[in-house]
């Protein structure tokens, strides 16, 4: 697994745009505005979760690939490891 996945969940957090647009949409004094927040925040707390635990995953993958010589995705050491 290559980085994309977790930097694409990591691009997930950016949710003052979305507040923004939620205060546009709605109002400030309108009711329906705070359950935008919750949503937006949930969301974005949610994202920064899964991508922590995905490049964690990888992290951890390519820190043991290093020290080892083996590839994350192959049981068998490379040429270099010989």
């Amino acid at each position: 697994m290559g980085v994309q996945p977790g930097l694409s969940m990591l691009g997930g957090i950016g949710f003052t745009v979305s507040l923004l647009i939620g205060e546009l949409a709605f109002g400030a004094d309108d009711p329906r505005a705070e359950f935008v927040k919750v949503g937006v925040l949930a969301g974005s707390l949610l994202s920064a979760l899964a991508a922590s635990l995905v490049l964690g995953v990888r992290n951890r993958a390519y820190r043991r690939r290093a020290e080892t010589g083996v590839h994350p995705d192959d049981d068998a050491p490379s040429k270099s490891a010989h």
